[in-house]
């Protein structure tokens, strides 16, 4: 798949007809890279290459660096059907003044990718083969670069044996106006009846249509008909009677002499479909229903800008009142992007939102959480903690494939199915979106992060717009951030022996408090037996962590264990479907440490359970 993207994304700047070198040992000038500062969305305003570039190219790109690592996604024409880039390239040494990394070109053969941030908004991209520079791209975080920048920068192509120089027009901003607008959506490959007709609303082509600037009204409509895998698409306008404007055949998306059809994710009841012939491209937006409404032409407006079409044409009366002045997707891409190095971390849950009341109770009970996403051994772990009255719930995944190329990132788990999206709402928080567990919503930020009214305004306005119209508003505080970590797999011979009882909390009351000042486990062959001497139990390992064990005919009680060390045990035992828990500390020679009681109670009062017995 890698060796594909790297194909396509050459394939997108250039057409391989080699040309003869100059030799040339001119270098770019360039500023002292500033990593954050090329971290982002850059459009392309200049290419050149060892051959001619075709008339089609990128139009902007998603760059990821960092001291160690970078990655860049190109973002071509909407109806290319897809992106291409760079991944998984690694630092290496460079010259001053610039940050080179390598990257597999195709198997058995290196690239190097080098930026230059030759100004503050500006980047010159170079790809290298046998060190040689065949690709060099000029990047500007707007629209506008100097000519004395575009002319020094297409000198030294030129110096360096590159031709086809390629300068392009940056009408709008269209990393920052695009980015996010356009995904593929698979509602062709849903319609099931013969014909579906939609009511059209809008459409945006690059050729004038003198059709629809009739003084007149009029209606129009779109019919997709399907047979098999095979579709015929009919542009129809009635004025007053119909007329058939464009009637294509394809399959497959691909039609006759490089038709191509293509729609795009949109809102619910409508249609955005894309249609590319040799002699241009048009969008229609369509609608189940007679209108749309205000927000989603205000985003068919900037999509037909992105699509690079010319003249717009609204039918008349196909503009419904909004419910809303933003549309909840434009909400969505209202947020900043976000990528994957920016989500490690710990994030404090704040507010909580849900489409159900029910959920929302059975969710209210929580006092605290936190989600931390970490990597060890370069695997990405993720981890939801939530802290209920003396209990905490822990959910981990390891191992996790990340993909943050829409500028938000996509958390999936292989082995289970599990996604989650997370969006950034600030520099300070981002939102989780349960991709599995529909109907919920949370809103987590930074430890130290505590101004936060617009951030949890911003985040109850989308969930408002979601219809999760549950708000649950937690106490946003660190105070429970720090616990002390559950043993991921638990070794029973660190626990064999005899350990004294040195404190206890407990949420039940504290004369039916009745724990032996000392407990003994006996290992044999891995099986645990639990005893004090007046009774004895044995213990069932599961989760490779905990144990399980019944005290004769009493209630199966769970065992868990915490910063296990050598002196001191740090346990929690209990039923939490018989509402009684217990958080016990032992220790091996009977003499507590001021710090082991100081974690102990910390932890009991972000249980909120009282402690019952502390050993002087």
């Amino acid at each position: 798949m890698g060796t594909l993207i790297l194909y396509i994304f050459s394939i997108c700047l250039f057409h391989a007809t080699l040309g003869s070198p100059v030799n040339c040992s001119t270098e770019i000038r360039g500023i002292r890279p500033d990593v954050k500062r090329l971290n982002g969305l850059w459009n392309l305003k200049a290419v050149m290459g060892m051959f001619d570039p075709p008339k089609r190219t990128c139009s902007y790109s998603n760059i990821r660096v960092s001291e160690n690592k970078a990655s860049l996604w190109g973002f071509f024409s909407p109806m290319a059907r897809f992106d291409g880039g760079i991944v998984g390239s690694t630092r290496i040494h460079s010259k001053e003044g610039s940050l080179a990394y390598s990257y597999e070109l195709i198997k058995g053969i290196t690239g190097i990718m080098t930026f230059t941030q030759t100004q503050p908004d500006s980047m010159i991209l170079q790809l290298r083969k046998n060190n040689r520079v065949e690709v060099s791209a000029l990047f500007t975080k707007g629209t506008f670069l100097s000519e004395a920048e575009l002319e020094e920068f297409k000198q030294w192509g030129e110096c360096n044996g590159l031709q086809g120089y390629r300068e392009l027009n940056i009408s709008i901003n269209y990393a920052q106006k695009c980015f996010g607008r356009f995904h593929m959506s698979k509602q062709l490959d849903e319609i099931k009846d013969n014909v579906t007709s939609w009511n059209l609303i809008a459409k945006s082509s690059s050729n004038f249509d003198r059709n629809y600037e009739l003084r007149i009204l009029y209606r129009a409509r779109l019919e997709i008909s399907k047979k098999g895998e095979e579709y015929t698409l009919r542009e129809i306008i009635t004025a007053p009677t119909d007329n058939t404007l464009l009637e294509l055949p394809f399959t497959n998306r691909e039609g006759p002499d490089g038709y191509k059809v293509q729609a795009f994710q949109t809102g619910e009841d409508l249609l955005l479909l894309g249609v590319l012939t040799e002699v241009g491209n048009t969008l229609y937006l369509a609608s189940r229903n007679t209108t749309a409404k205000q927000s989603a032409i205000n985003r068919f407006k900037t999509q037909a800008l992105c699509f690079e079409s010319k003249y717009l044409y609204f039918i008349p009366g196909g503009i419904g009142e909004d419910d809303d002045a933003e549309s909840c997707a434009d909400k969505l891409e209202q947020m900043v992007p976000i990528n994957f190095r920016e989500s490690v971390g710990k994030w404090i849950l704040t507010v909580s939102a849900y489409e159900k009341v029910e959920t929302a109770l059975s969710y209210s009970t929580a006092l605290h959480g936190f989600t931390e996403i970490s990597i060890a051994n370069n695997k990405v772990h993720l981890s939801h903690t939530s802290i209920h009255p003396g209990i905490l719930y822990l959910l981990e995944k390891s191992d996790i494939e990340v993909d943050e190329s829409s500028g938000h990132i996509l958390y999936k788990d292989t082995a289970e199915g599990i996604r989650s999206l997370i969006y950034r709402v600030s520099p300070n928080c981002i939102m989780f979106v349960p991709d599995l567990l529909p109907g919920k919503l949370y809103l987590n930020c930074h430890p130290t992060h505590n101004s936060l009214s617009e951030d949890i305004k911003k985040f109850v306005e989308y969930a408002n717009c979601r219809k999760y119209n549950t708000i649950v508003i937690k106490l946003h505080s660190s105070f429970c951030s720090d616990l002390p970590d559950e043993v991921t797999v638990l070794d029973v011979d660190k626990i064999a022996g005899s350990w004294k009882l040195a404190a206890v909390a407990s949420n039940v009351p504290k004369w039916n408090v009745n724990f032996p000042s000392e407990i003994q486990f006996v290992i044999n062959d891995g099986e645990v037996v639990i005893t004090d001497g007046s009774w004895k139990s044995k213990a069932v390992k599961i989760q490779e962590r905990r144990l399980q064990y019944a005290k004769g005919d009493e209630i199966t009680m769970e065992m868990r264990f915490y910063d296990l060390v050598e002196d001191s045990l740090l346990t929690w035992v209990g039923n939490a479907q018989q509402d009684k828990m217990f958080l016990v500390l032992f220790t091996k020679s009977g003499l507590v440490k001021p710090e082991d009681v100081e974690k102990f109670k910390h932890f009991a009062a972000c249980l909120s359970i009282p402690v019952a017995f502390i050993k002087e």
